[in-house]
């Protein structure tokens, strides 16, 4: 539903979907992400942290609740979201993610560095894959917008 433009459908669909089985991480997950696309960030933060009740390791919802979040995270869920990026079982695509939302959250206090690293190792990962299903990225391609 959501992929034929039908976010109303798609947003019914997974409500029905944590009610019939209210402890479905990943429903609660794309429930958010409908949320913040129909701009409703206080209910969208509301299903990632129910997504992270259920899976406190679940990536795209940390990364989520880092992207509507940024400088509001606790230290703690900074931590938290630290350390999932850090674990090696996770999944690359998913870890990318995550790693994008933790960008956000480290440019919202102004900490360049762990920014710039974490945007440098989602990019890699997004790159890897984008080779491996044939669509690389030649940065040579477009240095006419690099200073």
């Amino acid at each position: 539903l959501q992929d034929r433009g039908d976010v109303a459908g798609a947003t019914a669909a997974y409500e029905a979907a944590v009610r019939a089985r209210p402890e479905y991480a990943e429903a609660h997950m794309n429930r958010g992400l409908l949320l913040t696309e129909a701009g409703d960030t206080p209910a969208a933060v509301a299903a990632f942290r129910e997504a992270l009740r259920h899976d406190p390791d679940h990536p795209e919802a940390l990364g989520a609740l880092a992207l509507n979040l940024r400088d509001k995270l606790t230290a703690a869920e900074l931590a938290h979201m630290t350390a999932v990026a850090g674990d090696p079982t996770v999944p690359p695509r998913r870890k990318a993610v995550l790693l994008y939302g933790l960008v956000q959250a480290f440019d919202a206090r102004n900490d360049v560095p762990k920014a710039a690293a974490a945007a440098e190792q989602a990019n890699r990962i997004a790159g890897e894959h984008a080779r491996r299903r044939g669509q690389g990225y030649d940065p040579a391609e477009h240095s006419d917008y690099v200073d």
